[in-house]
């Protein structure tokens, strides 16, 4: 390829990520999702390492979305026993979460100087605004879709003694009366901290985050419950500041996938909770169901790498 034809690739939509060896060959700089590979990836090594225990986000979310529709169909969630697509207001939002492979978002759009044309730093300049953007579209839009389908899951259980309160309230205190059937997830208090820890780079969130233990003496799936409501408000009355970017480090953009692991989390104990039969193997996925693993463990492990809980037993035909 000529410099000519590489630079008129700079015009279509995300080229400008391309870099080249000495080969020619061509590689992405980066995808708008990396940041969720980054936040889940182990740095420390270690065989006991939190981090590494978990699946990779999008295979997380996908399986979430086979193993509900397993379990509506075997009759395990209640108000879809046999249904064929159970729970479509959870699994779509899902399903619509795990599809994103990448983003792009060029905020030049405004910028009618056209200084990128002749002026380098205006151009790199721009890349940078077109990478820090993308990403930030990308995990806002992945924790959007998360939290649809958590609010749908909320109503979905019908959690009647708590109707008048809004959805994650109810869910709130629902997960507060059943702390001792919930509270023994694996990451459950991790992914709490790791989304707690990640909040807290903004101040703006200092004071609200602090309530959940010290004032409301929250815990467990309770006090996960209510980060989320409260970041999700943070983030839809409009107090994230500009720009998008101003938190170091990259936490602009991991904060929405930690949040999102832990509304999944959220999800799976709500399903948990509602279980017609946890100690029933169900399969693992309506297509393939030779694979099989009781409802119970299913719902509370799914967040893990299989090899951590996976009985890998297969079904005899």
């Amino acid at each position: 390829m000529t410099a000519r034809e590489r630079q008129s690739l700079h015009f279509v939509p995300g080229m400008e990520r391309l870099t080249y060896d000495e080969a020619g060959i061509a590689t992405l700089r980066y995808t708008a999702i990396d940041p969720a590979t980054k936040l889940f990836t182990c740095s420390c090594g270690k065989p006991d390492c939190n981090i590494a225990s978990f699946s990779p986000l999008r295979d997380h979310i996908a399986e979430l979305v086979r193993v509900i529709l397993s379990a509506g169909h075997e009759g395990q969630l209640p108000g879809a026993e046999g249904a064929y697509e159970a729970w479509p207001g959870v699994c779509y939002p899902l399903q619509m979460a795990a599809s994103i492979t990448d983003v792009f978002a060029d905020p030049s759009i405004t910028d009618d100087s056209e200084a990128w044309a002749w002026c380098s730093p205006a151009w790199e300049s721009d890349e940078d605004d077109r990478e820090q953007a993308s990403k930030y579209v990308a995990g806002l839009t992945v924790f959007n879709f998360v939290w649809m389908a958590y609010e749908d899951a909320i109503r979905e259980t019908k959690i009647a003694q708590y109707k008048k309160d809004k959805l994650p309230v109810q869910a709130r205190k629902h997960f507060a009366d059943f702390h001792d059937r919930t509270e023994d997830m694996p990451l459950l208090a991790f992914s709490y901290r790791l989304a707690r820890h990640c909040c807290l780079k903004d101040e703006v969130l200092t004071e609200d985050i602090g309530k959940i233990e010290q004032q409301y003496q929250l815990k467990g799936a309770a006090a996960a419950a209510e980060l989320v409501r409260i970041f999700r408000n943070y983030i839809v009355h409009g107090s994230d500041p500009i720009p998008i970017y101003h938190l170091p480090g990259g936490w602009a953009f991991a904060r929405f996938y930690a949040m999102s692991r832990l509304l999944l989390l959220l999800i799976q104990s709500l399903i948990r909770l509602q279980l017609v039969q946890p100690n029933k193997r169900i399969p693992m996925s309506r297509t393939y169901d030779q694979i099989t693993e009781p409802a119970g463990t299913i719902f509370k492990s799914l967040h893990l790498l299989p090899e951590r809980w996976r009985s890998s037993e297969t079904d005899a035909e």
